[in-house]
């Protein structure tokens, strides 16, 4: 689908959509304790989480799936 902001500026996005009810379920997931370890940083619901969680410790120990923007501000 290409939303109506991207048509008339020419730009070619296309978004795929994910169906709801995983979107819940990811969310309540990501309520319990078992996704504790993921708290700050990026997943998607796309994603299996019996895989994430396979992935724990090299999650953990890499310090994987987060984001940074750093800068150094003034003179």
């Amino acid at each position: 689908m290409v939303t109506d902001l991207a048509e008339k500026t020419g730009m070619k996005f296309t978004f795929k959509y994910t169906d709801a009810d995983m979107t819940g379920a990811v969310s309540l997931w990501l309520s319990t304790p078992r996704a504790d370890f993921l708290r700050g940083r990026f997943v998607s619901v796309n994603w299996r989480m019996d895989e994430l969680e396979a992935m724990k410790d090299d999650i953990l120990k890499h310090n994987l799936l987060k984001s940074a923007f750093n800068a150094k501000l003034g003179a």
